[in-house]
């Protein structure tokens, strides 16, 4: 059976890590350290899903979000982002752009796996 393919855009190295060995076992994770190299996996690689961790520069995690929404070959990716408390106003916003769900950091493993499975069982083949 094949692996759905997340694509997380993440900055942190230990973050990414840390979620990668939390997503490997179950999914095919492709990762990338900026907002242009995620825009140019994503149109490559098509995933099935889209991780971006909002992280300290939360205007430019909401801008990625907004491009791969606005772009006709990543637009129908389910995208979730990844928040701490304080941007959680930022969430808000994501939602409104369309972005499926979010998950608070710091990550609880159950509830970040729970959230992911979610989104690609209600977003099958996006």
């Amino acid at each position: 059976m094949l692996k759905s393919k997340i694509l997380f855009i993440q900055s942190d190295k230990a973050i990414l890590n840390y979620c990668r060995l939390l997503l490997d076992e179950q999914y095919s994770v492709l990762a990338a350290r900026d907002c242009r190299e995620g825009l140019e996996l994503a149109a490559r690689e098509a995933p099935d899903l889209i991780l971006v961790d909002l992280g300290e520069e939360a205007d430019q995690g909401l801008a990625l979000c907004g491009a791969v929404l606005r772009e006709k070959t990543t637009r129908k990716i389910p995208l979730i982002v990844l928040y701490d408390m304080r941007h959680r106003e930022f969430v808000g916003r994501a939602r409104k752009m369309g972005v499926v769900d979010h998950i608070p950091k710091p990550i609880i493993p159950t509830l970040f796996l729970k959230r992911i499975q979610t989104a690609l069982e209600r977003y099958p083949g996006a």
